[in-house]
């Protein structure tokens, strides 16, 4: 059994699913949710969202992978609602809607690494051993709705700004958990 990120149980219906803290990673066809069967609409998703799992090397892997907050889709499809008749709304629209599909964040067993673009590409990585401080903003509505922003700045000034991220207490463990595996 594997847990998606919305911690509800996801059962494996096709070997080809694999549904990873909510980030589908290879042709996945459809997947269960309880006792629902929902199909997968985006199969070139998982090319576009590969930057992490290319870059990998040797016997680096994975170890967490995070998302927007909700909060994040819901003002992309209101300003496509309230604001898409005046043509703002569909580019604010495009605009967020392209960030998150091309947006990627995760922790692997030797670095943190944030990826944005779709054609042009902007990458910040921070070896585990390098990061000197991760500060958490949360806001009352942050804390309530469980989304926050994280700034993880390593050695030299170099550092990852995130938004509007999904349980950034989660991510930070997971950095934590990292690094100390590292230390080892």
């Amino acid at each position: 059994m594997l847990l998606s990120c919305f911690e509800h149980p996801v059962r494996q219906v096709a070997p080809q699913l694999a549904l990873v803290r909510g980030v589908y990673v290879s042709g996945v066809t459809s997947f269960h949710l309880n006792t629902h069967l929902y199909p997968v609409h985006f199969q070139g998703w998982v090319e576009l969202m590969g930057y992490i799992k290319d870059s990998l090397s040797g016997s680096e892997e994975i170890t967490f992978k995070t998302r927007f907050h909700w909060l994040y889709s819901l003002a992309m499809w209101l300003s496509l609602m309230v604001l898409g008749p005046l043509l703002i709304g569909v580019v604010i629209f495009l605009r967020m809607f392209i960030r998150k599909l091309t947006t990627e964040l995760g922790v692997t067993s030797q670095r943190v690494v944030f990826k944005t673009g779709w054609i042009a590409r902007k990458t910040e990585e921070i070896s585990l051993t390098n990061i000197e401080e991760m500060n958490l903003e949360q806001s009352i509505f942050g804390r309530l709705l469980g989304y926050g922003q994280l700034r993880i700045r390593g050695t030299g000034g170099s550092y990852i700004l995130t938004h509007s991220i999904d349980d950034p207490m989660e991510f930070r463990q997971a950095v934590g958990e990292a690094r100390s595996k590292v230390g080892r």
